[in-house]
């Protein structure tokens, strides 16, 4: 597996990054730009498991490769950044349901098959959500077809936005957790704009050798840069801070 994960490595960023981190600067715009709209995004579960969750109607309009590189960074840095990840592994949840079915219908579906199979992260849970009864039905069908150790962490949960949250409470995956909004489905952002914001800041400032000629902002988060990012509690006026009204990368606690 070591292997197979550098040659992909080598693939996606190059030879002279095989021996290194990957770290945001290694990212292009393209990239940045998958990364911050969340297709791929971070949770943590009720025993504190990290959790990647893919939203694949959130897919970004640029390659595949891009697409590749931006769940590389987000899961290797998650290994990197997490021993309780690395000694508990992931779980993996797919959520196609209504407006977040595939927008892209499976286009680089082999790619992201052999991102899964080569990178030296233990999934404990791969879970497919879903409300399309075709693809329901396939699901239902191939699993038998899987691998044994494949097939015995492999679910599939067919059903509405809360139907789908429901069963997937049963594997510890708290009840609003899912970044969707209850009452209209759309996307709630917010926690993931402020991990992409802090994983830009601290890579910035961990290799300040490497943003030579680039900027620290993001590509599209609202023109908010890293450094903007602040931590206050409601009301509370920062010293020196000039500005008032609160943007929103800020990260307010009562």
């Amino acid at each position: 597996q070591m292997i197979r994960f550098f040659e992909l490595k080598k693939v996606l960023f190059g030879a002279e990054k095989l021996a290194k981190d990957i770290v945001f600067q290694d990212l292009s715009a393209d990239d940045k730009k998958c990364l911050e709209e969340g297709s791929c995004q971070l949770l943590v579960d009720a025993i504190n498991r990290s959790v990647i969750l893919f939203l694949p109607g959130l897919r970004s309009l640029v390659p595949v490769e891009s697409e590749a590189r931006a769940q590389f960074y987000l899961e290797m840095r998650t290994v990197r950044k997490s021993e309780e990840t690395q000694r508990k592994g992931i779980i993996a949840i797919i959520y196609a349901v209504a407006e977040y079915q595939d927008r892209k219908k499976g286009v680089g579906a082999s790619v992201f098959a052999r991102l899964a199979t080569c990178l030296p992260i233990p999934v404990h849970g791969i879970h497919m959500c879903c409300d399309d009864f075709k693809e329901y039905v396939i699901l239902r069908v191939g699993i038998p077809l899987l691998p044994a150790f494949v097939r015995a962490k492999f679910r599939v949960h067919f059903g509405t936005h809360m139907e789908v949250q429901y069963a997937l409470r049963g594997f510890g995956i708290p009840a609003g957790s899912i970044p969707v909004s209850p009452t209209n489905s759309a996307p709630l952002l917010q926690n993931h704009f402020a991990w992409y914001l802090q994983a830009a800041f601290e890579d910035n400032r961990a290799h300040p050798t490497i943003q030579k000629n680039q900027s620290p902002r993001p590509t599209g988060f609202m023109g908010v840069s890293p450094a903007e990012l602040m931590v206050r509690r409601p009301g509370e006026k920062l010293k020196n801070e000039t500005r008032v009204t609160p943007l929103p990368g800020d990260i307010l606690f009562g």
